[in-house]
């Protein structure tokens, strides 16, 4: 396959859209100290990326800090299929924490780009509708 080079992927990410529209599973486990671990993994589209794949994980933390409205690790692992037939992969690393009263999921991620650049990734997860909406801007 041909990966982008850093410029290519950057002049297009520039407040670029994304939707992910569905949520496939859920794994909910357990590390050695008793801390939860969850992974979710999502499909749909992103501008400038095509079809796209990932796991979400949030954790490992307390069953109480999961279940607040205070912060928590997140990491994404995911690939982009790009209109050209191209592949993209970003591994990011950030926080999510959750919006009171609401069911929903804000996540904000610095993400490494499989072609050396990098870019932040800021969204929303409704967890009623499974639908994460965001925008991904280049770092420079």
């Amino acid at each position: 396959f041909k990966q982008k080079t850093a410029y290519e992927i950057g002049v297009r990410l520039v407040g670029s859209e994304m939707c992910i529209r569905d949520s496939v599973s859920n794994v909910y486990s357990k590390d050695a100290n008793g801390n939860i671990i969850l992974q979710t993994n999502w499909r749909g589209t992103a501008e400038n990326f095509g079809t796209v794949f990932g796991t979400l994980t949030l954790g490992p933390t307390s069953m109480a800090t999961l279940a607040s409205n205070l912060p928590v690790r997140a990491t994404w692992i995911g690939q982009g299929f790009l209109p050209d037939g191209t592949i993209a992969v970003g591994d990011g690393e950030g926080a999510l924490s959750t919006s009171a009263d609401q069911h929903t999921w804000n996540v904000e991620l610095i993400m490494d780009l499989s072609d050396g650049s990098q870019m932040i990734s800021i969204g929303e997860i409704d967890l009623e509708t499974t639908t994460f909406r965001g925008k991904n801007y280049p770092m420079k």
